[in-house]
């Protein structure tokens, strides 16, 4: 059986073979397990042109739709700061911690309505018993330091564990892993194929050495994820899609996507 997301939070308790099986389980739940690229297509664009039209998504309106989640708070100045959830391509290792590079990923997102990206690494402000005791410090837009952190209460449920901010000893929010990834969820396109898969468009994220959390406009990720089963995830580099058509086995052989004027066209 998979364990929650919260399973991570064991870093300084887990060995690091479990501690990555945590971290899987925590990829799936969050959209963003890598799978082999997608291999192109024998036709060419005409052909994809006359194949059977599945959808056509808007790629501008989706493009970092899962950061506006509806699960927000208001800083003091009055912007509206989203949460969300969100994986790094690259990370600096963190001997220090007991988390491998790759471990090191995973990032609680905050983004202010006009502002930049936040973002708060998950084995940082994790707190649990006596085993971690973590937060990081956000300005958002500077009406007063934002402390964040990650209340770990039960980690088999991830209903029972909780992101929360304060600002000058207050809360000013809170809200469970469980309550954020349904938030997020809300913001996918819903597209049917073999079965129906929600579908998100990102930039890429990266990290600095200190963890300062940064985007990578030359990186754009389409994300499926299966309403049937939320525990696999399919991920396709936008990049590498043509107007000809590209295949993605995971999607089922039947079906090709291409990119053309700015919209993702799936055919079948």
């Amino acid at each position: 059986m998979k364990r929650p997301v919260i399973a991570l939070l064991a870093a300084l308790t887990l060995p690091p073979q479990a501690l990555a099986d945590g971290l899987d389980d925590f990829i799936k739940r969050s959209g963003d397990m890598e799978v082999p690229p997608a291999t192109a297509s024998a036709g060419e664009a005409e052909k994809a042109e006359k194949a059977q039209a599945v959808a056509e998504l808007d790629m501008a309106s989706m493009m970092d739709d899962f950061l506006l989640t509806d699960t927000a708070f208001k800083t003091a100045k009055g912007t509206v700061v989203h949460v969300s959830f969100g994986k790094t391509t690259n990370c600096p290792s963190d001997p220090g911690l007991g988390v491998s590079c790759d471990d090191s990923k995973y990032f609680a997102l905050f983004k202010p309505e006009g502002g930049k990206l936040y973002g708060g690494n998950l084995s940082k402000i994790a707190n649990y018993g006596i085993f971690a005791s973590g937060s990081e410090d956000f300005p958002f837009d500077g009406s007063g330091v934002h402390t964040v952190k990650l209340m770990v209460e039960d980690r088999s449920d991830d209903n029972k564990n909780i992101i929360t901010v304060e600002r000058a000893g207050r809360q000013v929010y809170a809200a469970t892993i469980g309550q954020i990834l349904s938030a997020r969820n809300k913001r996918a396109r819903r597209v049917t194929l073999d079965k129906e898969y929600m579908v998100f468009l990102s930039q890429g994220l990266t990290q600095s050495e200190d963890k300062e959390l940064s985007v990578n406009p030359a990186k754009s990720l389409f994300t499926f994820i299966p309403v049937s089963n939320t525990a696999n995830f399919i991920q396709v580099d936008a990049g590498k899609l043509t107007a000809a058509g590209v295949s993605v086995p995971e999607l089922g052989a039947a079906y090709k996507l291409a990119v053309k004027d700015g919209k993702l066209l799936i055919t079948k």
